[in-house]
């Protein structure tokens, strides 16, 4: 996953791309926590509910708790991919995608869009640039 790295975060490894966490695990290795949409982790747990749960306070977000010794490594794989996929900015998914022309997507979709609220349409685009100080 390109730019993923490993940072230690509140005594437990955490995996980044670009300051965004995608996936933690604890001290001991046991357990995962993965970014996941809330479709997903309701199928997750209901396929297998040993190896899936609800994380603990992200749980409402999607995000998902592994127990890794129970869980397939290949689904964990593509979950890994998944979330991946909704921490990275979209012209880095994009690049990615160009690179290796089919991308092993769980569900074949990619994160949604959400990290930009659009624009009211009660305000023109004129004020909303006067509003942040750009000008128009």
């Amino acid at each position: 996953m390109p730019e993923a790295y490993e940072q230690e975060t509140w005594g437990h490894p955490t995996f980044r791309v670009r300051g965004a966490i995608f996936a933690s695990t604890s001290a001991d290795g046991l357990v995962a926590i993965i970014k996941a949409s809330p479709l997903d982790q309701a199928e997750l747990i209901a396929s297998n509910p040993t190896a899936y749960s609800k994380a603990d306070y992200f749980g409402r977000f999607g995000w998902v708790r592994v127990h890794l010794a129970v869980a397939d490594p290949r689904e964990i794989g593509e979950l890994l991919e998944e979330g991946w996929r909704r921490a990275a900015p979209k012209r880095m998914i994009t690049a990615a995608d160009s690179a290796d022309p089919a991308p092993q997507s769980r569900r074949g979709q990619s994160r949604p869009a959400r990290r930009h609220k659009p624009t009211p349409p009660s305000i023109p685009a004129q004020q909303q640039h006067a509003r942040r100080g750009r000008g128009v």
